[in-house]
């Protein structure tokens, strides 16, 4: 009798390490979650530095043509990207579509 007790004790035991252990499991799943996107959400791109981008980087950007481009190049360097419409390098309606696609970086 004594050695069955003795069993049932130790089943009991596991039994109760293995619930704590999945709640332990299951609570620290709900208080960090990991960020998932947002189905549809605009993903997060590298943004283009106006100081270092080749002409065809600076072309495949909304609104700039080659000659916008060239433009940007020949203006550079930039402290900020709004030096692109303070400059007149480029027409407000155009910065509008890649201001956040872009950057200057100081060097």
């Amino acid at each position: 009798m004594a050695g069955e007790r003795y069993v049932a004790m130790g089943v009991l035991k596991r039994f109760c390490a293995c619930i704590l252990v999945a709640f332990w499991v299951f609570c620290g799943a709900i208080a960090a979650p990991t960020q998932m996107p947002k189905p549809g959400a605009p993903r997060e791109v590298a943004k283009l530095d106006l100081n270092t981008a080749s002409r065809e980087e600076l072309r495949a950007l909304p609104g700039m043509g080659a000659a916008y481009a060239d433009r940007v190049i020949r203006g550079r360097p930039y402290t900020a990207k709004t030096q692109l419409t303070q400059r007149g390098i480029l027409p407000a309606d155009v910065y509008e579509r890649i201001k956040e696609r872009v950057i200057a970086r100081h060097s």
